[in-house]
């Protein structure tokens, strides 16, 4: 499987090698936030592979508990240092993304 991601501080993409012991895990933006961006989550794509060879991609996205308060884990936030995210549930976070997401789509 090749895929390419795309560095979120340069918005270069960049080329992610296959290995054979290994599997690749694309998180989302909720654990970037309660990560307190220790783990980013990136753009990315997969390209089709050539003919012959297999691909398996078992995509699965679970929003979670819709009442469960999101606040940045204490120990990824910097010693002297507030978090970047205030706290949030789940499902009002959700509702943002998508209220984001479909407001800059329809506009022009």
């Amino acid at each position: 499987m090749n895929t390419c991601e795309v560095n979120p501080d340069t918005l270069n993409s960049f080329q992610v090698v296959p290995n054979s012991s290994a599997f690749v895990c694309n998180i989302g933006d909720l654990l970037s936030r309660w990560t307190n961006d220790t783990y980013r989550s990136t753009l990315h794509r997969v390209l089709a592979p050539p003919p012959g060879v297999d691909r398996y991609s078992i995509p699965f996205f679970n929003p979670g508990d819709p009442d469960h308060l999101v606040e940045v884990i204490p120990s990824c936030i910097p010693p002297g240092e507030d978090p970047s995210y205030e706290p949030i549930t789940a499902g009002e976070y959700i509702k943002m993304k998508h209220y984001k997401h479909k407001n800059e789509v329809s506009t022009p």
